[in-house]
């Protein structure tokens, strides 16, 4: 009698340790198969993160090849925004000679408005001038043949009465 609960008692420890030895295969080939799910799992992440690196890399090409453009586009904005400015200023230094040379050109064609208007003037007071010298010129004549007449008829009147 006391054989049959001893051999239980190892038969129920012998289950036991079976059904422990089951569990412990089944947790270890879970683990197992975690493991290889994990390290699946790790392989595309480093591929993943290898390609997104890559992306990045190639982002951060792209972005120094568009900043070197846009900086040489922007100088070469800066040399044309200076040539023109300086093609401005010149143009205003230009027009300023010329405003100059113009406001000089009036002047002269002013002076020489106010000479022609002077000469003009003058011109009128000689002809004006001439027309009273031609006038008292005419009265002269007019006298001096009255004068002539005169003296021919003394000079008559002399001849006249110096004869016998």
């Amino acid at each position: 009698l006391r054989q049959q609960p001893i051999a239980a008692a190892t038969s129920a420890s012998s289950h036991q340790s079976e059904e422990q030895d089951a569990l412990r295969r089944r947790l270890e080939e879970e683990v197992s198969t975690l493991r290889q799910h994990l390290s699946s799992k790790n392989e595309a992440l480093r591929y993943v993160e290898g390609e997104l690196m890559g992306m990045k890399s190639l982002f951060e090409g792209k972005e120094a090849a568009l900043r070197a453009q846009m900086d040489a586009e922007a100088q070469g904005h800066a040399r044309a925004t200076a040539d023109l400015r300086s093609e401005v200023e010149r143009l205003r230094e230009r027009s300023w000679e010329q405003d100059r040379a113009v406001a000089a050109a009036q002047r002269t064609v002013q002076d020489r408005e106010d000479q022609l208007a002077s000469l003009v003037q003058e011109r009128q007071a000689l002809a004006q001038t001439l027309r009273e010298m031609q006038g008292a010129l005419k009265l002269s004549r007019a006298e001096a043949k009255r004068f002539q007449e005169a003296l021919d008829r003394v000079n008559s009147a002399l001849r006249g009465s110096a004869a016998p």
